[in-house]
Protein backbone atom coordinates (compact mmCIF):
# COMPACT_ATOMS: atom_id res chain seq x y z
CA UNK A 1 0.00 0.00 0.00
CA UNK A 2 2.05 2.90 -1.33
CA UNK A 3 1.27 6.51 -2.20
CA UNK A 4 0.35 7.05 -5.81
CA UNK A 5 2.52 9.63 -7.55
CA UNK A 6 0.85 13.02 -7.29
CA UNK A 7 -1.60 11.82 -4.60
CA UNK A 8 -0.57 14.53 -2.14
CA UNK A 9 -2.17 17.87 -3.03
CA UNK A 10 -0.13 20.95 -2.09
CA UNK A 11 -2.26 23.70 -0.52
CA UNK A 12 -0.90 27.26 -0.55
CA UNK A 13 2.89 27.46 -0.22
CA UNK A 14 3.95 24.64 2.14
CA UNK A 15 7.64 25.68 1.90
CA UNK A 16 6.76 29.01 3.55
CA UNK A 17 3.89 27.99 5.87
CA UNK A 18 4.26 27.14 9.53
CA UNK A 19 7.40 27.89 11.52
CA UNK A 20 11.09 26.94 11.41
CA UNK A 21 11.96 23.84 13.41
CA UNK A 22 14.72 25.77 15.20
CA UNK A 23 17.20 22.94 14.77
CA UNK A 24 14.90 20.23 16.14
CA UNK A 25 14.79 16.89 14.34
CA UNK A 26 11.53 15.11 13.53
CA UNK A 27 10.96 12.53 16.26
CA UNK A 28 7.24 11.84 15.99
CA UNK A 29 4.37 11.56 13.55
CA UNK A 30 1.37 12.80 15.52
CA UNK A 31 -2.14 11.91 14.30
CA UNK A 32 -5.17 13.71 15.78
CA UNK A 33 -8.83 14.15 14.84
CA UNK A 34 -10.45 17.39 13.65
CA UNK A 35 -14.24 17.59 14.01
CA UNK A 36 -14.73 20.42 11.50
CA UNK A 37 -15.96 19.80 7.96
CA UNK A 38 -13.02 19.63 5.56
CA UNK A 39 -13.88 22.88 3.77
CA UNK A 40 -14.04 24.82 7.03
CA UNK A 41 -10.83 23.28 8.34
CA UNK A 42 -8.78 23.96 5.19
CA UNK A 43 -10.14 27.51 5.01
CA UNK A 44 -9.08 28.10 8.61
CA UNK A 45 -5.64 26.61 8.01
CA UNK A 46 -4.95 29.07 5.17
CA UNK A 47 -6.86 32.14 6.37
CA UNK A 48 -4.10 34.33 7.82
CA UNK A 49 -0.74 34.52 9.55
CA UNK A 50 -2.44 33.45 12.78
CA UNK A 51 -3.71 30.21 11.17
CA UNK A 52 -2.75 26.89 12.78
CA UNK A 53 -2.07 24.51 9.89
CA UNK A 54 -0.85 20.92 10.29
CA UNK A 55 1.74 19.39 8.02
CA UNK A 56 -0.90 17.10 6.48
CA UNK A 57 -4.68 16.83 6.41
CA UNK A 58 -6.81 13.86 5.24
CA UNK A 59 -10.53 14.36 4.64
CA UNK A 60 -13.24 11.69 4.74
CA UNK A 61 -12.99 11.18 0.99
CA UNK A 62 -9.38 10.05 1.46
CA UNK A 63 -7.78 13.11 -0.15
CA UNK A 64 -4.35 14.01 1.28
CA UNK A 65 -3.35 17.66 1.49
CA UNK A 66 0.02 19.04 2.53
CA UNK A 67 -0.14 22.51 4.08
CA UNK A 68 3.31 22.72 5.69
CA UNK A 69 6.53 21.24 4.28
CA UNK A 70 8.18 18.47 6.30
CA UNK A 71 11.22 20.71 6.88
CA UNK A 72 9.02 23.17 8.76
CA UNK A 73 6.85 22.84 11.86
CA UNK A 74 3.09 23.03 11.73
CA UNK A 75 1.08 24.97 14.30
CA UNK A 76 -1.75 22.56 15.12
CA UNK A 77 -0.37 20.60 18.10
CA UNK A 78 0.92 23.15 20.60
CA UNK A 79 1.95 21.92 24.06
CA UNK A 80 1.54 18.39 25.45
CA UNK A 81 3.31 16.21 28.00
CA UNK A 82 5.99 14.10 26.33
CA UNK A 83 8.67 12.15 28.17
CA UNK A 84 7.73 13.67 31.50
CA UNK A 85 7.56 17.35 30.55
CA UNK A 86 5.43 19.77 28.56
CA UNK A 87 6.87 20.30 25.11
CA UNK A 88 6.11 22.16 21.92
CA UNK A 89 5.27 19.10 19.83
CA UNK A 90 5.07 20.94 16.53
CA UNK A 91 8.82 21.47 16.50
CA UNK A 92 9.60 17.75 16.82
CA UNK A 93 6.64 16.29 14.93
CA UNK A 94 5.00 15.84 11.59
CA UNK A 95 1.33 16.56 12.29
CA UNK A 96 -1.47 14.71 10.49
CA UNK A 97 -5.06 15.83 11.08
CA UNK A 98 -8.02 13.62 10.16
CA UNK A 99 -11.49 14.94 9.38
CA UNK A 100 -13.79 13.19 11.86
CA UNK A 101 -17.11 14.84 12.81
CA UNK A 102 -18.38 14.14 16.34
CA UNK A 103 -19.97 10.70 16.56
CA UNK A 104 -18.72 9.57 13.13
CA UNK A 105 -16.15 6.94 12.29
CA UNK A 106 -13.36 7.15 9.74
CA UNK A 107 -14.24 6.22 6.17
CA UNK A 108 -12.54 3.25 4.52
CA UNK A 109 -10.91 5.53 1.94
CA UNK A 110 -9.61 7.80 4.69
CA UNK A 111 -8.08 4.88 6.61
CA UNK A 112 -6.42 3.53 3.48
CA UNK A 113 -4.98 6.99 2.67
CA UNK A 114 -3.68 7.33 6.24
CA UNK A 115 -1.86 4.00 6.00
CA UNK A 116 -0.23 5.06 2.73
CA UNK A 117 0.82 8.43 4.10
CA UNK A 118 2.25 7.06 7.34
CA UNK A 119 4.25 4.40 5.48
CA UNK A 120 5.60 7.11 3.16
CA UNK A 121 6.57 9.47 6.00
CA UNK A 122 8.22 6.75 8.06
CA UNK A 123 10.26 5.70 5.02
CA UNK A 124 11.21 9.28 4.12
CA UNK A 125 12.38 10.15 7.64
CA UNK A 126 13.66 6.74 8.78
CA UNK A 127 11.22 6.58 11.70
CA UNK A 128 10.22 3.35 13.49
CA UNK A 129 6.64 2.35 14.23
CA UNK A 130 7.19 3.61 17.79
CA UNK A 131 7.36 7.16 16.38
CA UNK A 132 3.61 7.09 15.66
CA UNK A 133 1.76 9.05 18.35
CA UNK A 134 -1.46 10.83 19.21
CA UNK A 135 -2.54 13.33 21.87
CA UNK A 136 -5.21 12.39 24.42
CA UNK A 137 -6.16 13.65 27.88
CA UNK A 138 -4.46 11.75 30.69
CA UNK A 139 -6.11 10.80 34.02
CA UNK A 140 -5.90 14.43 35.13
CA UNK A 141 -7.27 15.83 31.87
CA UNK A 142 -3.90 17.13 30.67
CA UNK A 143 -2.93 16.71 26.98
CA UNK A 144 -0.36 13.92 26.80
CA UNK A 145 1.42 12.01 24.04
CA UNK A 146 0.34 8.37 23.70
CA UNK A 147 1.48 5.64 21.28
CA UNK A 148 -0.64 5.38 18.14
CA UNK A 149 -1.53 2.72 15.62
CA UNK A 150 -3.71 3.63 12.63
CA UNK A 151 -7.20 2.12 12.42
CA UNK A 152 -7.24 -1.29 10.72
CA UNK A 153 -7.92 -1.53 7.03
CA UNK A 154 -10.67 -3.69 5.56
CA UNK A 155 -10.24 -7.33 4.62
CA UNK A 156 -11.63 -8.89 1.46
CA UNK A 157 -15.43 -9.01 1.63
CA UNK A 158 -15.50 -12.58 0.36
CA UNK A 159 -13.56 -13.72 3.43
CA UNK A 160 -16.44 -12.67 5.64
CA UNK A 161 -19.67 -14.22 4.43
CA UNK A 162 -19.11 -15.00 0.77
CA UNK A 163 -19.24 -12.88 -2.34
CA UNK A 164 -23.02 -12.28 -2.07
CA UNK A 165 -25.10 -12.38 1.09
CA UNK A 166 -28.18 -14.55 1.29
CA UNK A 167 -31.20 -13.35 3.36
CA UNK A 168 -30.03 -15.11 6.52
CA UNK A 169 -26.57 -13.56 6.26
CA UNK A 170 -28.04 -10.12 5.63
CA UNK A 171 -30.12 -10.47 8.78
CA UNK A 172 -27.05 -11.66 10.69
CA UNK A 173 -25.06 -8.57 9.66
CA UNK A 174 -27.96 -6.30 10.65
CA UNK A 175 -28.29 -7.99 14.05
CA UNK A 176 -24.52 -7.94 14.54
CA UNK A 177 -24.63 -4.17 14.01
CA UNK A 178 -27.27 -4.00 16.77
CA UNK A 179 -25.00 -6.14 18.95
CA UNK A 180 -22.21 -3.60 18.56
CA UNK A 181 -24.31 -0.59 19.52
CA UNK A 182 -24.48 -0.92 23.34
CA UNK A 183 -20.72 -1.16 23.94
CA UNK A 184 -18.73 -1.63 20.72
CA UNK A 185 -19.57 1.42 18.62
CA UNK A 186 -20.11 1.10 14.88
CA UNK A 187 -19.78 -2.36 13.34
CA UNK A 188 -17.32 -2.67 10.46
CA UNK A 189 -17.99 -6.19 9.28
CA UNK A 190 -15.03 -6.09 6.88
CA UNK A 191 -12.45 -5.73 9.65
CA UNK A 192 -10.51 -8.51 11.35
CA UNK A 193 -11.78 -8.11 14.96
CA UNK A 194 -15.53 -8.42 14.31
CA UNK A 195 -14.94 -11.21 11.79
CA UNK A 196 -12.86 -13.17 14.29
CA UNK A 197 -15.35 -12.62 17.10
CA UNK A 198 -18.22 -13.86 14.92
CA UNK A 199 -16.35 -16.90 13.67
CA UNK A 200 -15.29 -17.99 17.13
CA UNK A 201 -18.52 -17.11 18.92
CA UNK A 202 -17.06 -14.56 21.32
CA UNK A 203 -20.38 -12.80 21.92
CA UNK A 204 -20.94 -9.06 22.04
CA UNK A 205 -18.17 -6.46 22.25
CA UNK A 206 -18.12 -4.97 25.75
CA UNK A 207 -15.64 -2.23 24.90
CA UNK A 208 -14.33 -0.41 21.86
CA UNK A 209 -11.20 -0.94 19.80
CA UNK A 210 -9.86 2.60 20.10
CA UNK A 211 -6.59 4.46 20.68
CA UNK A 212 -4.24 4.51 22.33
CA UNK A 213 -2.88 0.99 21.79
CA UNK A 214 -1.56 -0.94 24.76
CA UNK A 215 2.23 -0.70 25.12
CA UNK A 216 4.05 -3.53 26.90
CA UNK A 217 7.82 -3.84 26.92
CA UNK A 218 8.22 -1.76 23.76
CA UNK A 219 5.48 -3.69 21.91
CA UNK A 220 2.14 -2.15 20.86
CA UNK A 221 -1.17 -4.01 20.80
CA UNK A 222 -4.59 -3.17 19.42
CA UNK A 223 -7.19 -4.92 21.54
CA UNK A 224 -10.92 -5.20 22.11
CA UNK A 225 -12.79 -6.94 24.94
CA UNK A 226 -15.64 -9.27 23.98
CA UNK A 227 -17.97 -11.15 26.29
CA UNK A 228 -16.08 -14.45 26.09
CA UNK A 229 -12.51 -13.27 25.50
CA UNK A 230 -10.22 -10.35 24.72
CA UNK A 231 -8.79 -10.29 21.19
CA UNK A 232 -5.71 -8.40 20.06
CA UNK A 233 -3.07 -8.01 17.38
CA UNK A 234 0.45 -6.71 17.60
CA UNK A 235 1.45 -3.57 15.74
CA UNK A 236 -0.17 -3.15 12.34
CA UNK A 237 -0.46 -6.87 11.61
CA UNK A 238 -4.23 -6.53 11.86
CA UNK A 239 -5.11 -9.91 10.35
CA UNK A 240 -3.08 -11.82 12.96
CA UNK A 241 -5.81 -11.82 15.63
CA UNK A 242 -5.01 -13.60 18.89
CA UNK A 243 -7.25 -14.42 21.86
CA UNK A 244 -6.05 -13.55 25.35
CA UNK A 245 -7.06 -17.00 26.59
CA UNK A 246 -4.34 -18.50 24.37
CA UNK A 247 -1.68 -16.75 26.48
CA UNK A 248 -2.91 -18.29 29.72
CA UNK A 249 -1.94 -21.73 30.97
CA UNK A 250 -5.30 -23.50 31.57
CA UNK A 251 -3.69 -25.75 34.18
CA UNK A 252 -2.73 -22.76 36.33
CA UNK A 253 -5.89 -21.35 37.89
CA UNK A 254 -4.49 -17.92 38.56
CA UNK A 255 -4.50 -14.41 37.16
CA UNK A 256 -1.23 -13.74 35.25
CA UNK A 257 1.22 -11.84 37.41
CA UNK A 258 2.97 -9.93 34.62
CA UNK A 259 3.65 -9.69 30.91
CA UNK A 260 1.29 -9.02 28.00
CA UNK A 261 -1.43 -11.31 29.39
CA UNK A 262 -1.65 -9.33 32.65
CA UNK A 263 -1.48 -5.99 30.84
CA UNK A 264 -4.22 -7.00 28.38
CA UNK A 265 -6.44 -8.25 31.19
CA UNK A 266 -6.08 -4.96 33.09
CA UNK A 267 -6.68 -2.97 29.90
CA UNK A 268 -9.82 -5.02 29.18
CA UNK A 269 -11.18 -4.20 32.65
CA UNK A 270 -10.65 -0.50 32.04
CA UNK A 271 -12.07 -0.59 28.51
CA UNK A 272 -15.24 -2.49 29.44
CA UNK A 273 -15.98 -0.25 32.42
CA UNK A 274 -15.29 2.84 30.31
CA UNK A 275 -17.89 1.52 27.83
CA UNK A 276 -20.36 0.91 30.67
CA UNK A 277 -19.91 4.47 31.88
CA UNK A 278 -20.38 5.80 28.35
CA UNK A 279 -23.60 3.76 28.09
CA UNK A 280 -24.98 5.56 31.15
CA UNK A 281 -24.38 2.82 33.73
CA UNK A 282 -24.02 4.40 37.21
CA UNK A 283 -20.76 2.74 38.23
CA UNK A 284 -19.81 2.49 41.88
CA UNK A 285 -17.40 0.51 44.01
CA UNK A 286 -13.92 -0.67 43.06
CA UNK A 287 -13.28 -0.73 39.30
CA UNK A 288 -9.72 -2.07 39.07
CA UNK A 289 -8.48 -5.62 38.58
CA UNK A 290 -7.63 -7.11 41.97
CA UNK A 291 -5.86 -10.48 41.58
CA UNK A 292 -6.39 -11.35 45.24
CA UNK A 293 -10.16 -10.92 45.15
CA UNK A 294 -12.34 -14.02 44.96
CA UNK A 295 -14.74 -12.54 42.38
CA UNK A 296 -11.92 -11.72 39.99
CA UNK A 297 -10.23 -15.09 40.42
CA UNK A 298 -13.49 -16.96 39.76
CA UNK A 299 -14.40 -14.78 36.76
CA UNK A 300 -10.95 -15.23 35.21
CA UNK A 301 -10.71 -18.98 35.78
CA UNK A 302 -14.27 -19.68 34.62
CA UNK A 303 -14.05 -17.43 31.54
CA UNK A 304 -16.87 -15.06 32.50
CA UNK A 305 -15.26 -12.24 30.55
CA UNK A 306 -14.66 -8.60 31.49
CA UNK A 307 -16.66 -6.80 34.20
CA UNK A 308 -19.62 -4.60 33.28
CA UNK A 309 -19.88 -3.06 36.75
CA UNK A 310 -17.66 -2.22 39.67
CA UNK A 311 -17.46 -4.41 42.75
CA UNK A 312 -20.06 -2.82 45.04
CA UNK A 313 -22.78 -3.35 47.65
CA UNK A 314 -26.35 -3.82 46.37
CA UNK A 315 -29.00 -1.16 46.95
CA UNK A 316 -30.58 -3.20 49.75
CA UNK A 317 -27.20 -3.39 51.50
CA UNK A 318 -27.30 -7.18 51.72
CA UNK A 319 -24.89 -8.31 49.01
CA UNK A 320 -21.52 -7.57 47.48
CA UNK A 321 -22.04 -7.76 43.71
CA UNK A 322 -20.08 -7.58 40.48
CA UNK A 323 -21.62 -8.12 37.05
CA UNK A 324 -19.38 -9.79 34.48
CA UNK A 325 -20.31 -10.38 30.85
CA UNK A 326 -20.98 -14.09 31.32
CA UNK A 327 -22.13 -14.20 34.93
CA UNK A 328 -23.10 -12.09 37.93
CA UNK A 329 -21.13 -12.93 41.08
CA UNK A 330 -22.35 -12.03 44.54
CA UNK A 331 -22.07 -12.91 48.19
CA UNK A 332 -23.85 -11.79 51.38
CA UNK A 333 -21.97 -8.92 53.02
CA UNK A 334 -21.70 -11.17 56.07
CA UNK A 335 -19.60 -13.62 54.01
CA UNK A 336 -16.92 -11.54 52.31
CA UNK A 337 -14.93 -14.62 51.27
CA UNK A 338 -17.92 -16.18 49.49
CA UNK A 339 -18.78 -16.23 45.81
CA UNK A 340 -22.18 -17.26 44.44
CA UNK A 341 -23.35 -17.47 40.84
CA UNK A 342 -26.62 -15.87 39.80
CA UNK A 343 -27.15 -18.55 37.13
CA UNK A 344 -27.20 -21.32 39.76
CA UNK A 345 -29.29 -19.44 42.35
CA UNK A 346 -32.72 -20.90 43.04
CA UNK A 347 -35.50 -18.50 41.95
CA UNK A 348 -37.05 -19.02 45.40
CA UNK A 349 -33.88 -17.67 47.06
CA UNK A 350 -34.45 -14.13 48.43
CA UNK A 351 -31.26 -13.04 46.63
CA UNK A 352 -32.52 -14.07 43.18
CA UNK A 353 -34.68 -11.08 42.21
CA UNK A 354 -32.43 -8.63 44.04
CA UNK A 355 -29.33 -9.70 42.11
CA UNK A 356 -31.19 -9.78 38.80
CA UNK A 357 -32.27 -6.18 39.40
CA UNK A 358 -28.62 -5.27 39.96
CA UNK A 359 -27.64 -7.15 36.79
CA UNK A 360 -30.13 -5.27 34.63
CA UNK A 361 -28.58 -1.98 35.72
CA UNK A 362 -25.69 -2.61 33.29
CA UNK A 363 -28.30 -2.55 30.50
CA UNK A 364 -29.95 0.60 31.88
CA UNK A 365 -33.19 -1.38 31.62
CA UNK A 366 -35.81 -2.55 34.14
CA UNK A 367 -35.82 -6.14 35.31
CA UNK A 368 -38.94 -7.96 34.08
CA UNK A 369 -38.93 -11.63 35.12
CA UNK A 370 -42.02 -12.29 32.98
CA UNK A 371 -40.45 -11.02 29.75
CA UNK A 372 -40.29 -13.82 27.15
CA UNK A 373 -36.90 -12.50 26.08
CA UNK A 374 -35.62 -12.75 29.66
CA UNK A 375 -36.96 -16.29 29.96
CA UNK A 376 -35.31 -17.30 26.68
CA UNK A 377 -31.99 -15.81 27.81
CA UNK A 378 -32.20 -17.81 31.05
CA UNK A 379 -32.88 -20.98 29.08
CA UNK A 380 -29.87 -20.34 26.83
CA UNK A 381 -27.61 -18.97 29.61
CA UNK A 382 -26.68 -15.78 27.76
CA UNK A 383 -25.01 -13.93 30.64
CA UNK A 384 -25.79 -10.28 31.30
CA UNK A 385 -28.23 -8.13 29.30
CA UNK A 386 -26.67 -5.24 27.42
CA UNK A 387 -29.96 -3.65 26.37
CA UNK A 388 -33.65 -3.80 27.06
CA UNK A 389 -36.11 -5.14 24.48
CA UNK A 390 -36.62 -2.68 21.63
CA UNK A 391 -37.96 -2.58 18.07
CA UNK A 392 -35.80 -2.11 14.98
CA UNK A 393 -36.22 -2.29 11.24
CA UNK A 394 -33.71 -4.77 9.88
CA UNK A 395 -33.41 -5.76 6.22
CA UNK A 396 -36.78 -4.16 5.53
CA UNK A 397 -38.74 -5.91 8.30
CA UNK A 398 -39.66 -5.04 11.89
CA UNK A 399 -38.14 -7.06 14.72
CA UNK A 400 -37.98 -6.97 18.48
CA UNK A 401 -34.38 -7.22 19.66
CA UNK A 402 -32.52 -7.65 22.93
CA UNK A 403 -28.75 -7.71 23.09
CA UNK A 404 -27.21 -10.05 25.65
CA UNK A 405 -23.52 -10.48 26.32
CA UNK A 406 -23.29 -13.98 24.86
CA UNK A 407 -25.80 -13.64 22.01
CA UNK A 408 -28.51 -11.38 20.59
CA UNK A 409 -32.16 -12.44 20.64
CA UNK A 410 -34.66 -11.34 18.02
CA UNK A 411 -38.35 -11.89 17.29
CA UNK A 412 -40.09 -11.53 13.94
CA UNK A 413 -43.72 -11.66 12.84
CA UNK A 414 -44.03 -15.37 13.64
CA UNK A 415 -43.51 -14.64 17.35
CA UNK A 416 -40.62 -17.09 17.79
CA UNK A 417 -37.61 -15.75 19.71
CA UNK A 418 -34.37 -16.81 18.04
CA UNK A 419 -30.67 -16.23 18.60
CA UNK A 420 -28.46 -14.33 16.18
CA UNK A 421 -25.63 -16.87 16.27
CA UNK A 422 -27.80 -19.45 14.50
CA UNK A 423 -27.78 -17.25 11.38
CA UNK A 424 -24.03 -16.98 10.90
CA UNK A 425 -21.98 -19.60 9.11
CA UNK A 426 -18.66 -18.90 7.35
CA UNK A 427 -19.83 -21.00 4.40
CA UNK A 428 -21.04 -20.15 0.93
CA UNK A 429 -24.53 -20.64 -0.43
CA UNK A 430 -23.85 -23.98 -2.22
CA UNK A 431 -22.40 -26.64 0.07
CA UNK A 432 -21.33 -30.16 -0.93
CA UNK A 433 -20.83 -32.72 1.83
CA UNK A 434 -18.82 -35.83 1.00
CA UNK A 435 -20.00 -38.61 3.28
CA UNK A 436 -23.57 -39.53 4.14
CA UNK A 437 -23.07 -41.19 7.48
CA UNK A 438 -24.30 -39.88 10.82
CA UNK A 439 -22.11 -36.78 10.71
CA UNK A 440 -22.88 -36.01 7.07
CA UNK A 441 -26.67 -36.25 7.26
CA UNK A 442 -26.94 -34.32 10.56
CA UNK A 443 -24.66 -31.62 9.15
CA UNK A 444 -26.82 -31.49 6.01
CA UNK A 445 -29.90 -30.97 8.17
CA UNK A 446 -28.18 -28.24 10.17
CA UNK A 447 -26.96 -26.34 7.09
CA UNK A 448 -30.15 -26.62 5.06
CA UNK A 449 -32.15 -25.23 7.98
CA UNK A 450 -29.84 -22.21 7.73
CA UNK A 451 -30.67 -21.50 4.10
CA UNK A 452 -27.79 -23.39 2.47
CA UNK A 453 -28.31 -25.40 -0.71
CA UNK A 454 -26.84 -28.77 0.30
CA UNK A 455 -25.75 -31.81 -1.71
CA UNK A 456 -24.59 -35.02 0.03
CA UNK A 457 -22.36 -37.42 -1.91
CA UNK A 458 -22.22 -40.89 -0.34
CA UNK A 459 -20.00 -43.68 -1.81
CA UNK A 460 -22.24 -46.36 -0.26
CA UNK A 461 -25.82 -47.27 -1.16
CA UNK A 462 -27.54 -45.78 1.94
CA UNK A 463 -27.43 -42.74 4.20
CA UNK A 464 -27.21 -42.46 7.99
CA UNK A 465 -26.62 -46.17 8.49
CA UNK A 466 -25.17 -45.59 11.97
CA UNK A 467 -28.46 -44.05 13.17
CA UNK A 468 -31.22 -45.93 14.93
CA UNK A 469 -34.02 -46.75 12.51
CA UNK A 470 -36.58 -44.23 13.84
CA UNK A 471 -34.03 -41.42 13.90
CA UNK A 472 -32.91 -42.35 10.37
CA UNK A 473 -36.47 -42.27 9.05
CA UNK A 474 -37.07 -38.87 10.59
CA UNK A 475 -33.86 -37.23 9.39
CA UNK A 476 -34.20 -38.61 5.86
CA UNK A 477 -37.73 -37.25 5.67
CA UNK A 478 -36.47 -33.88 6.94
CA UNK A 479 -33.67 -33.75 4.36
CA UNK A 480 -36.08 -34.43 1.50
CA UNK A 481 -38.51 -31.83 2.82
CA UNK A 482 -35.68 -29.25 3.02
CA UNK A 483 -34.64 -29.95 -0.56
CA UNK A 484 -31.27 -31.60 0.17
CA UNK A 485 -29.89 -33.45 -2.85
CA UNK A 486 -28.82 -36.99 -1.91
CA UNK A 487 -26.45 -38.87 -4.25
CA UNK A 488 -25.89 -42.50 -3.13
CA UNK A 489 -23.27 -44.83 -4.62
CA UNK A 490 -21.35 -41.83 -5.99
CA UNK A 491 -17.60 -41.33 -6.10
CA UNK A 492 -16.00 -37.92 -5.55
CA UNK A 493 -13.38 -37.43 -8.25
CA UNK A 494 -12.16 -33.83 -7.99
CA UNK A 495 -12.68 -30.63 -6.02
CA UNK A 496 -12.31 -27.54 -8.22
CA UNK A 497 -12.38 -23.88 -7.10
CA UNK A 498 -16.08 -23.50 -7.90
CA UNK A 499 -17.45 -27.05 -8.21
CA UNK A 500 -16.97 -30.75 -7.47
CA UNK A 501 -16.74 -33.53 -10.03
CA UNK A 502 -18.16 -36.96 -9.21
CA UNK A 503 -19.11 -40.28 -10.80
CA UNK A 504 -22.73 -41.42 -10.38
CA UNK A 505 -23.83 -45.00 -9.69
CA UNK A 506 -24.58 -45.31 -13.41
CA UNK A 507 -20.90 -44.38 -14.16
CA UNK A 508 -21.73 -40.92 -15.53
CA UNK A 509 -19.26 -38.07 -14.82
CA UNK A 510 -21.12 -35.02 -13.51
CA UNK A 511 -20.36 -31.84 -11.55
CA UNK A 512 -22.10 -29.54 -9.05
CA UNK A 513 -21.51 -25.93 -8.08
CA UNK A 514 -19.84 -25.69 -4.67
CA UNK A 515 -18.87 -22.59 -2.70
CA UNK A 516 -17.82 -24.83 0.19
CA UNK A 517 -16.92 -28.52 0.41
CA UNK A 518 -16.99 -30.46 3.68
CA UNK A 519 -15.40 -33.89 4.02
CA UNK A 520 -17.47 -36.03 6.41
CA UNK A 521 -16.40 -39.42 5.13
CA UNK A 522 -16.32 -41.02 8.56
CA UNK A 523 -13.64 -41.91 11.05
CA UNK A 524 -11.51 -44.88 12.00
CA UNK A 525 -10.31 -45.91 15.48
CA UNK A 526 -6.79 -44.88 16.46
CA UNK A 527 -5.21 -47.49 18.70
CA UNK A 528 -1.80 -45.79 18.96
CA UNK A 529 -2.21 -44.66 22.58
CA UNK A 530 -3.65 -47.99 23.71
CA UNK A 531 -0.79 -49.90 22.05
CA UNK A 532 1.77 -47.65 23.76
CA UNK A 533 0.13 -48.14 27.15
CA UNK A 534 0.08 -51.93 26.73
CA UNK A 535 3.87 -51.84 26.74
CA UNK A 536 3.93 -50.56 30.33
CA UNK A 537 0.55 -51.69 31.74
CA UNK A 538 -0.75 -55.18 32.33
CA UNK A 539 -4.36 -54.37 31.46
CA UNK A 540 -5.56 -51.71 28.98
CA UNK A 541 -9.21 -51.55 27.92
CA UNK A 542 -10.57 -49.60 24.96
CA UNK A 543 -14.19 -48.54 24.91
CA UNK A 544 -16.32 -46.54 22.51
CA UNK A 545 -14.90 -45.22 19.27
CA UNK A 546 -11.33 -45.79 20.46
CA UNK A 547 -12.02 -49.49 19.82
CA UNK A 548 -14.64 -49.55 17.08
CA UNK A 549 -17.05 -46.96 15.74
CA UNK A 550 -20.36 -47.26 17.55
CA UNK A 551 -21.09 -43.67 18.62
CA UNK A 552 -22.85 -43.11 21.94
CA UNK A 553 -24.83 -46.37 21.90
CA UNK A 554 -21.75 -48.43 21.13
CA UNK A 555 -19.71 -46.58 23.76
CA UNK A 556 -22.28 -47.29 26.49
CA UNK A 557 -22.57 -50.94 25.43
CA UNK A 558 -18.80 -51.55 25.37
CA UNK A 559 -18.29 -49.73 28.67
CA UNK A 560 -20.98 -51.92 30.29
CA UNK A 561 -19.39 -55.09 28.90
CA UNK A 562 -15.86 -54.21 30.04
CA UNK A 563 -17.06 -53.09 33.48
CA UNK A 564 -18.69 -56.50 33.93
CA UNK A 565 -15.51 -58.28 32.86
CA UNK A 566 -13.33 -56.31 35.28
Amino acid sequence: MRLIEGEIELVGTPAEAGDPRAGSAVELIVVVDDARPAEDAVAAFTAAESAAPPNYYIDRAGSIRQLVADARAGRSLALAIHRGRRRNLDRISLSVLLERPEGDDYSDGQVAALHRLLAFLRDQHGLPEEALATILPDDKGRPRVFPYLPPPTSVTTGEVLGAALDPAQELFVALYAETYKPRGGTLKIDQAFPIHAARFGLGAPVGKNEPPPLSVGGRSFNFQPFARDVIFNEGTDYAAVVQLSSLVDPDRAEIPASGPARALLEAAYKSSLKASRAAGVPLKGRETLEPGWRFHQVAHNAGYGPPLSGNYVSDDGKYAVQVFAGETLYTPVTDQAGCRLLSTTDPADPAYDSIWRETYKVACAPYDPDSPFHKKALELKLGAPLSGVYEATLVGARYKVQVWALDTLYQGDDGAIRRMSELYLPLGRNVVIYGGGLVGVELAEFLSERHRKVTVIEPGPSFGKELMIVRRWRIMDTLRRLGVTLLPSAELLEIKPDRVVYRTKSAQIQSRWADSVIIAAGATPDGTLADSLRKVCDAVYCIGDANELGYIEGAVRSANRIAREI
